[in-house]
């Protein structure tokens, strides 16, 4: 059956409604997804749906959301497959894409087979790292901690292709399995160093396995990068704060979240769509052993002397500093790299500062979730390798670029220092609202009680509305049981609860009428207790924001608990 077109008013005359189906929990890479996804649904008007899930290898509890939604309440769907610890064709997910039918669908990362997929190039960054850590290092005994999957398949081939470049051959023993995690990374340094002849440098399929290396390293007394180089995979706020900082393969999960939410729109348009593939681009920091005194990294550029004729190539500043510099964003112009070459080439014409400052204190002020603000360093130290390499030497002009560099340096540690205080004052307020939030829904004695202490906190969570369904069948809720309403939550609307609920169909996740009159993007989260399922809670978040997400349903499912027993209670006792 071909996927459904939609017409009128940008993508549909309605809204079209997209299913985002991924692992929940509080991780970066899903956060980001969901950002992306959020992100480009709010560009076209579309609402998005974020389902989380469990790991469907397990019996988790939460893994009814997966299948609790009709094909009829989606227009499209994105399965980010990698985080429900499927491997390649693994049937659960087989079944949710052939549920699904008709709707068009992508994945994220793994691909499926007859289904377009959102994926990385994860060969091209460890390649190019590999051969960093071999041809500026000269590192010759290079480990390579392996994960599982497809991902991770690749990301070993370009190891060995990095390898294969400079004609060498890697040796078997510097192979070690390993599973994404920390621990990992902590039992290779013990196999490489106790039995396998130890080596000179480490790269890690993850930079969670490539975190776990450093500490183990620094428990032996090893020191990086001076006695072993580390590096990793997919550029954590961890890796960055790390010490010491982390050379890794950026990844961007938010262009994922966003290029897959483009396919599955232009399917719905009738377009006919093929994989799309995302370059990484590696991050040099100093685990590798750049910037650092004792490993051989980039040399200084020799400036020009006095009588060589000056040619600028201000295209090349730009592309220099464009491809050190943080992942594309909405928040970022797009010509963020020609405009500070811009400004720059006013300043050394004028022969003053203050045109380069200017521009470089807007745009990273005006885009303050573009990763970490330390790492604009990296773009502005490149600007400065290529103005050196193009300015002669003695002239005035190089001694006032030198002097613009070091005040955008001291320029942007404020900037950084700003946005972590903001940083660390958001997640505080975060945690007393929850914290507010839970001791009054704990506190609850009757579900008009939850009701009312959800509206008093939701708002200052950046909540816009929730709805609280109750399934009350004797396993886990499906798409084609009669569901109850029994709380429903909006910021316009307010408060409303009935005695015994609004019945619907639980495919419809909602009942039409509580649904936001608003482009939306709602957070599906499952109720349960222990390993009993028995609802789940719509939380309407723009932005979404998975640490809340995460935190409330949870909180809602312990108080429901509590109601039903004080009700069955109250029950027996007037029986009694």
């Amino acid at each position: 059956m071909p996927a459904r077109t939609f017409v009128g008013r940008g993508i549909s005359a309605g809204s079209p409604r997209v299913g985002l189906f991924l692992r929940g929990g509080s991780y970066a890479y899903q956060d980001e997804i969901l950002a992306g996804a959020h992100q480009e649904c709010s560009a076209h008007g579309a609402n998005l749906y974020c389902l989380s899930g469990g790991n469907v290898t397990l019996l988790d509890p939460r893994n009814f959301v997966y299948g609790l939604p009709d094909p009829g309440a989606l227009d499209a769907a994105v399965f980010v497959r990698d985080t429900m610890g499927a491997d390649d064709g693994d049937k659960a997910v087989g079944a949710m894409l052939e549920r699904l039918g008709p709707l068009p669908v992508c994945t994220i990362g793994s691909r499926e087979p007859g289904v377009p997929c959102v994926a990385i190039n994860n060969s091209g960054g460890v390649r190019a790292l590999t051969r960093h850590l071999m041809e500026k290092h000269e590192c010759k005994r290079i480990a390579f901690l392996t994960g599982h999957g497809r991902e991770a398949e690749q990301r070993l081939a370009g190891y060995r292709a990095g390898h294969r470049d400079l004609g060498v051959t890697p040796a078997e023993q510097l192979l070690i399995r390993g599973d994404f995690r920390i621990g990992a990374g902590r039992d290779a340094v013990t196999k490489l160093f106790d039995s396998g002849g130890g080596c000179d440098a480490i790269v890690a399929a993850n930079d969670w396995m490539a975190l776990g290396a450093l500490e183990s390293l620094r428990a032996r007394g090893l020191r990086v990068p001076e006695d072993v180089a580390v590096v990793g995979f997919d550029d954590l706020d961890n890796a960055k704060f790390a010490s010491p900082p982390l050379t890794t393969v950026r990844q961007a999960p938010l262009q994922l979240g966003i290029e897959a939410v483009r396919l599955v729109l232009a399917r719905l348009r009738g377009q006919t769509c093929g994989d799309v593939v995302l370059e990484t681009l590696p991050q040099i920091r100093q685990s590798c052993g750049c910037f650092h005194g004792t490993r051989r990294g980039d040399p200084e550029p020799p400036a020009l002397s006095s009588q060589r004729p000056r040619r600028p190539d201000y295209a090349a500043w730009a592309g220099a500093t464009a491809a050190r510099g943080p992942a594309p964003s909405a928040s970022l112009p797009r010509d963020w790299s020609e405009r500070m070459v811009a400004s720059l080439r006013r300043d050394l014409e004028r022969g003053r500062s203050g045109s380069f400052l200017a521009t470089v204190d807007e745009i990273i002020g005006g885009a303050p979730e573009v990763g970490n603000v330390s790492a604009w360093h990296q773009p502005i130290a490149t600007l400065r390798r290529a103005v050196i390499r193009d300015l002669p030497a003695t002239t005035a002009e190089l001694a006032l670029a030198e002097a613009i560099f070091e005040s955008t340096h001291i320029l942007i540690g404020d900037h950084a220092e700003r946005a972590q205080g903001r940083r660390r004052l958001a997640i505080e307020a975060g945690f007393r609202a929850l914290e507010d939030l839970g001791g009054d829904v704990r506190a609850s004695l009757d579900r008009p009680s939850i009701g009312r202490a959800l509206a008093a906190h939701l708002p200052g969570l950046g909540v816009k509305s929730c709805a609280i369904i109750i399934d009350q069948s004797e396993r886990a809720p499906t798409g084609a049981d009669q569901a109850r309403l029994i709380i429903a939550w909006d910021h316009e609307r307010g408060l409303s609860t009935t005695v015994g609920g609004v019945a619907f169909r639980a495919g419809a996740v909602l009942p039409e009428a509580f649904m936001p009159a608003r482009r939306h993007t709602l957070m599906v989260q499952p109720l349960f207790f222990q390993s009993d399922a028995f609802g789940w809670c719509v939380l309407e978040m723009d932005p979404p924001r998975a640490a809340v997400g995460e935190s409330i349903p949870a909180q809602i499912s312990a108080a429901l608990k509590v109601t039903a027993l004080q009700e069955r209670l109250g029950a027996n006792a007037t029986r009694r």
